[in-house]
Formats: structure tokens, C-alpha cells, sequence
């Protein structure tokens, strides 16, 4: 996971402490340039993968995109959305169909809620023998 420059500090206790552990599990890498972010996108996207970025008014459904190649997401914050420098390098902006009166979900619902839809694509059980394929 990746944290730009100007975010929240990963390593604040109250982001600690919400996390749960999972600064134990999942790899970090905090205050990161766009231009680094810029780079890992050119890659993503020269092996076949996308760049989505959070929307709520984006021009794909996230149970729409392809999140079995390679792919990086981009979530902004509740108050400014993501910024002009992630919009610049997405392939796609993702959006979660609403229903009701709900105008949008919080970005950490967004990002889990759309990070599960890709766990769920690159696990899938092989009709044949029963056993799960990951493809992580």
C-alpha cells in the first residue's frame, strides 16, 4: 500500500491502531512522490493492467473492471476526492453503483469494498477438481 505525499501519517497511532495489525502484514511505503506512483502505472499498464481511481461518478463499475491483471487503485479522501496527478494516470475512474438516497460510501469502504471485488475475481474455483486458482 502506498501512501502519497501530504497524506495521512501510516504510522500515526490512531491509523495504527485502526489498522488492526496489518502494518504487520501488508508492505508500506509511506510519503511517496507521484512520480514514483507515475512510474509502478507504467508498468502496470505496459503488462495489459489499468489504473483505476475511486469516483463516485466514474465512467465504470468496479465489479466491471478487470482486476485479474495487474491493476493499482487510487483512492482520494471523503472532503477532496483524488487529486488532478491520479486522474492524469487513470486508465479507468471506478465508481460503486449506489442505491437509494446514498450519495457514496466513505473511501475506506470504497477501497475495501472494491479490493474485495478483486479478491474475489483472482480467486476462483476451478470447476474441474474444486480447488481455488489465486491469481495474486
Amino acid at each position: 500500500m502506498w501512501s502519497m505525499q501530504g497524506s495521512a501519517d501510516l504510522y500515526s497511532p490512531k491509523v495504527v491502531r485502526s489498522a488492526m495489525g496489518a502494518h504487520f502484514y501488508v508492505p508500506l511505503l509511506a510519503d511517496q512522490a507521484w512520480e514514483a506512483l507515475a512510474a509502478e502505472a507504467a508498468t502496470v499498464t505496459a503488462q495489459g493492467g489499468a489504473v483505476y481511481v475511486a469516483t463516485a461518478d466514474g465512467d465504470l463499475s468496479y465489479y466491471s473492471a478487470e482486476w485479474r491483471k495487474p491493476a493499482i487503485l487510487i483512492v482520494g479522501n471523503e472532503a477532496h476526492g483524488v487529486s488532478t496527478a491520479a486522474l492524469q494516470l487513470a486508465t479507468h475512474q471506478l465508481t460503486i453503483p449506489m442505491a437509494g438516497r446514498g450519495e457514496s460510501l466513505n473511501a475506506a469502504v470504497a477501497g475495501s469494498v472494491m479490493l474485495f471485488e478483486a479478491l474475489r475475481q483472482r480467486t476462483a474455483v476451478d470447476q474441474q477438481n474444486g480447488k481455488r486458482q489465486t491469481t495474486v
